[in-house]
């Protein structure tokens, strides 16, 4: 027996097949070829690397720089930093938010309690607004009317008019809400909190709760099979992940995984739920149709947003 190695660099993905990760403790962005589920290249970004938001359209990957107080521009298909914009010393962005016509960037600001604007194309900043307290995530409605502040250590939820950039409105909810994610139709915000079992479900037009639902406690990841009308429900120290009815707020099922969730992503052209593992520097890719896991994807240290081309 005469083993035989080989090395070879893999080709960068075609723009339509590319996928990032942000690596919050090496600070890069792992890049991968959605078809393969194969890492293909790094990109070396900035300190802390958190959000991010793609522009399917403009093929450009957002990404919030939350220790270097700074918001990036990639293009997808060459990889390389286009724009850089520094935001106010202490912002601290987490998360980011495009809106559907892709012409405004929101980033949601845990250090300085706001949100800031900026003209998608250039990163100039445009407006800032205050919120509530720890502002950790930010959702815009299908629509591109409102967007929702999740703001953790106010435990409510911040309601800002995109057309006139202003606060209209501030909900109460449980502990320490997390992220958030809109029904299909769009009437219907699902909340998860960190210090709640509870998901509190947001009328987004009426600016109301609809109702509540049981989860369990350490829910940390959310996302909405707009395809079936599922919310997939994860956690950081869970082993499966849970899909919800959206009508009885009950689950259905479940698919099991080798170790928790961060964040989820849906990509709806291959059918695939991707979920990012901090515990194994990896992302975790299974199947909706039959709820299998597929494949594994090694990435950087401390994974923590993944996007792809071609998602919900």
């Amino acid at each position: 027996f005469s083993p035989v190695f080989s090395a070879a660099v893999p080709p960068k993905p075609m723009a339509d097949l590319a996928g990032f990760v942000s690596n919050t403790g090496s600070n890069t962005i792992t890049v991968f070829d959605k078809r393969l589920s194969q890492a293909v290249g790094i990109i070396e970004s900035c300190a802390g690397p958190a959000g991010m938001a793609l522009d399917q359209v403009r093929r450009r990957a957002y990404v919030a720089c939350s220790k270097d107080d700074e918001i990036q521009s990639i293009d997808v298909a060459t990889g390389e930093v286009l724009e850089r914009t520094r935001v106010s010393p202490g912002d601290r962005p987490q998360e980011l938010a495009l809106t559907p016509d892709g012409l405004t960037l929101l980033s949601a600001n845990t250090g300085s309690n706001s949100i800031s604007f900026f003209d998608a194309a250039s990163l100039a900043r445009l407006e800032r607004i205050n919120v509530g307290s720890g502002p950790g995530s930010v959702a815009i409605d299908p629509a591109g009317k409102r967007a929702f502040v999740f703001n953790t250590l106010s435990s409510s939820v911040s309601v800002v008019d995109l057309a006139s950039r202003s606060l209209a409105a501030t909900l109460s909810t449980d502990l320490a809400p997390l992220r958030g994610a809109f029904s299909r139709r769009g009437d219907r915000l699902y909340v998860i909190h960190e210090r709640s079992p509870y998901m509190t479900v947001l009328d987004p037009r009426q600016l109301s709760v609809a109702t509540k639902a049981r989860l369990r406690t350490g829910v940390s990841a959310i996302e909405v099979d707009t395809v079936r009308d599922l919310v997939c429900i994860g956690g950081r120290r869970d082993t499966a992940i849970d899909f919800y009815d959206p009508n009885a707020l009950m689950p259905l099922y479940s698919m099991r995984t080798r170790s928790g969730a961060s964040h989820l992503t849906i990509d709806v052209e291959y059918n695939h739920l991707y979920m990012v593992s901090p515990d194994s520097r990896s992302v975790v890719i299974g199947r909706l149709a039959d709820r299998k896991l597929s494949s594994e994807i090694d990435v950087g240290d401390g994974p923590c947003w993944v996007a792809v081309m071609g998602e919900k």
